[in-house]
């Protein structure tokens, strides 16, 4: 009984391990979309907070809002382990990253009105959302790698998250390059964030999530509107430096 029992767990190992990496539900592509979501939400904050008081001469309105973010982040990154238990990879990384895109257009609205009232109130936000992100982070790069790749997987993983804040970088260079005048980055700066910071909470985060297609499609719609949103991009802010 015990030896047929062996033979039956080496037969599942080796179906298994026939089956391809690139799967959509194979622990690769699992850690690769999550690197995605990060690459278009944090990745593209890391950028937007890079440039200085979120793009703006006047870095008040800014400062007040990480103030508020990281004291809400201090209690949801707590918070968020059980939250996500309750809703799911799924719900909450769109919740989330929903957030990411909340920030950015606040900024949008300050660069307009100058009122900070509504940046400071999406920072704190933005902190209950990146608790929510990092805590479903965690659990997918606990639980997803197998035990023997957990490194390379956490290393991609960064890898592919990390790359955001470096062409997340292009955007205000490529929006502002001939403006000689020390002023905030114009509005298609802040558009151009919201609209990767939205692939990955809408189309990432929560169209993968749909059952009208199989996995492989959802995969694949996922991956296509973040390098079509990107495309796009790119070539409006090209297109908006030729005379």
């Amino acid at each position: 009984m015990g030896a047929e029992v062996e033979v039956k767990d080496e037969e599942s190992i080796t179906k298994l391990s026939t089956k391809s990496r690139f799967r959509y539900n194979s622990p690769l592509v699992q850690v690769s979309l999550i690197g995605l979501v990060c690459f278009c939400c944090p990745g593209m904050f890391n950028a937007l907070s890079g440039m200085g008081g979120g793009g703006q001469v006047d870095s008040t309105a800014t400062n007040n809002a990480n103030t508020a973010l990281y004291t809400t982040f201090t209690v949801f990154g707590i918070l968020g382990g059980g939250i996500y238990n309750i809703l799911g990879p799924h719900l909450t990384l769109a919740a989330g990253c929903s957030t990411y895109v909340l920030y950015a257009g606040s900024l949008l609205y300050y660069n307009e009105q100058q009122h900070q009232g509504f940046v400071i109130i999406a920072g704190a936000l933005l902190g209950i959302g990146a608790g929510l992100l990092w805590a479903c982070e965690g659990a997918i790069m606990t639980s997803y790698p197998p035990p023997n790749r957990k490194g390379t997987y956490i290393s991609l993983f960064w890898s592919i998250f990390n790359m955001g804040g470096v062409i997340g970088g292009l955007i205000p260079f490529i929006l502002n390059y001939h403006r000689n005048e020390a002023a905030s980055v114009n509005d298609a700066t802040y558009i151009g964030f919201m609209c990767f910071m939205s692939a990955g909470s809408i189309g990432i985060g929560y169209i993968l999530d749909f059952s009208f297609q199989s996995r492989r499609m959802r995969g694949f719609v996922g991956i296509s509107v973040v390098a079509l949103l990107g495309t796009a991009i790119w070539g409006g802010g090209l297109a908006n430096q030729l005379p």
